[in-house]
Formats: C-alpha cells, structure tokens, sequence
C-alpha cells in the first residue's frame, strides 16, 4: 500500500467504492480525498482499476496507443527511432495492457475474496453461535471454519455437535474429509477421524459422498471409510442406552448429562459431592432431570443457549419473620 495514504488503507477504498463501507469509512475516505492532489490522483487510479477490473470492456477501454505515446515522449525523442524499435515498441504496448488488465482483475480479487473465521475449542466457551442462530458445540481439539460472509456451510475438523435451525430456502451444510453433510433443521454429532462417524439425534439429514447419498433417521448413525468410500449404518448408542446412577455425586451427574444431552454444564463451588441416584430411559427429557434435581436438593439453575449454570438455591425470605 502507498505510505503517503497514511489513515486510509486499499480495503477501505474498495469498500467505498463497492457501497459497502460504513458510514465512518465513507467520511473517512472522503475527508482523505478532499486533503491533498495526490490522494485524489491515488483514489481515481484506483478506481479506474476497480470499475474495469475482471471485465472484458477494460481490454477496450483502454487507449494503449494515447498511454504510450505519453510514456514514449518522456523516455526518448520520437524523430530518431524507428523501424525495428517501432516493432518493439507494440509488443511492449500490448504487454502493458495485459499488465494493467490482469494487475487491477487482481487488486479487486485479493480485496473481495471471502475472508475465513475460525473457530477452536475452548474450555471457557467451546460453542459456537452462527450467525443464522444455529449452534456448534466443539468438543476438545475441535475446529470449525465458516466464510465471513456467512452462506450456512461449515467445514469441521474434530467432534462436534450441532444444533441446527431449520430455513427450508437454505441448507445447512457441514463439509467433511471427502464427504458432506446435508441438514433441513436437527440435532446430530459428528467425528472426524481416520474414520467419519455421525449420530442423528433430531430431524433429517443427507450425508454425501463421491459415490453414494444416505438419509439418515433419528436414533441412527453411521461410520465412513473416505479412503474406501465404505459407509457402514448402525444404531446411535446414545439414543437407545438405558441410564442407572446409584449415589453418583452431582460432578458425575453433569458429565453423563453433558453427554447425553450435549449442553455445557457449570457447577458452583461447594455442591460437587451432592449424591443422587435415578435413572434415565432413551425418553427422559432434560427438562425432567432438572425438575428431579431441584425437588431432590435444594439447588437452581439459569439456562442460557445450550450452557446450563447450578447453583444452590436461594432462601426465601419470610416477611413474617421477626
């Protein structure tokens, strides 16, 4: 980038000229074009490049002899070079144009191309909220990169579950190690390995491969071998296992929980080692394990999204009380 331009960089300039700078930008740039010549010489360069760039009409536009005829009269005197050099002379002209043509299609490339986020496990906050509402819950080592510009398609490395909101316009789309996932709207989990493994918990979902597309119903799963293109299908273990906890502490009960269900769970200081024993069929919902634990013991809960705070429960004043 030119260092005279100082508070105004590249990207800003092709986001005022695309519309799609803010209105800080705008004054900024504006302000910066009206400051001196040179930056309004920079600015219209520039945006010569910008309007004609990656289009055919800039090869026309563009008067290469009226360009090098101001470059030839401050290199040389016109009236002693001929001939052979004349020859030269076009093929330098033509080499010019594509210079200009394939250098701006570039600049105007590089500046709109489609940024990429990032996004890793962490165990302070391993979810990921997208911008359609869905939600990624990452498990350790996870990562999962989406498109600035956010189109409803993600690629996942690592285990994840994903909790999906449904848009019949637009589907969901999972990239994979030599396959994809297809989504209208559920809940499922996948991991990447040597192998792909996929369990769906909720809705519907398509997982294609070069060589074959299966629709996957809730409660089962799936193994892919992407270097055999194998799929083997099978039942989600963890929607069809019975669940029995004998005086298990409440750390315990979280983790089974966590697991089940695929909600962070955050426990207080100091109710850890609360026992519980109950058990949890294939159709216990959350909702009921919850009402059992605070009827159980006096403990609260606040839900947020998919993250689910205890804490002891407060006591209830008595306004009777002397």
């Amino acid at each position: 980038m030119n260092k005279k331009k100082k508070n105004v960089s590249d990207q800003q300039l092709f986001h005022f000229l695309n519309n799609t700078a803010n209105e800080e930008d705008i004054q900024q740039v504006k302000n910066w074009i009206r400051a001196c010549r040179e930056h309004k010489a920079y600015f219209d360069k520039f945006k010569q490049a910008f309007d004609t760039a990656d289009s055919y009409e800039l090869y026309k536009s563009i008067n290469v002899d009226n360009q090098w005829e101001s470059f030839n009269q401050n290199t040389m005197n016109k009236t002693e070079k001929r001939g052979l050099f004349y020859l030269k002379a076009n093929l330098v002209k033509i080499a010019a144009a594509f210079i200009l043509i394939f250098g701006a299609s570039f600049l105007v490339y590089y500046l709109s191309s489609p940024k990429l986020l990032v996004y890793e496990f962490s165990e302070a906050n391993p979810f990921v909220h997208l911008p359609d509402s869905s939600i990624i819950y990452l498990k350790p080592d996870a990562k999962v990169t989406t498109h600035q510009q956010f189109d409803r398609g993600v690629s996942l490395e690592g285990e994840a579950f994903f909790f999906v909101k449904s848009n019949p316009e637009q589907i969901f789309t999972v990239n994979l190690k030599n396959s994809k996932i297809q989504v209208h709207g559920t809940t499922f989990r996948v991991n990447t390995g040597i192998k792909t493994k996929v369990e769906l918990y909720e809705g519907n979902i398509s997982f294609i491969t070069p060589v074959d597309t299966v629709d996957l119903k809730v409660g089962n799963g799936l193994t892919y071998n992407p270097k055999t293109n194998e799929i083997d299908l099978e039942q989600s273990t963890d929607t069809a296992t019975f669940i029995h906890l004998r005086d298990a502490d409440l750390k315990e009960v979280c983790k089974v929980l966590e697991q089940r269900y695929q909600y962070k769970i955050t426990i207080s200081p100091g109710i850890r080692n609360i026992k519980f024993t109950f058990s949890i069929t294939p159709t216990t919902t959350l909702t009921e394990i919850l009402k059992i634990l605070r009827l159980a013991s006096p403990l609260d809960f606040t839900i947020e999204d998919r993250h689910i705070t205890i804490k002891p429960k407060e006591e209830e004043v008595n306004p009777f009380r002397m």
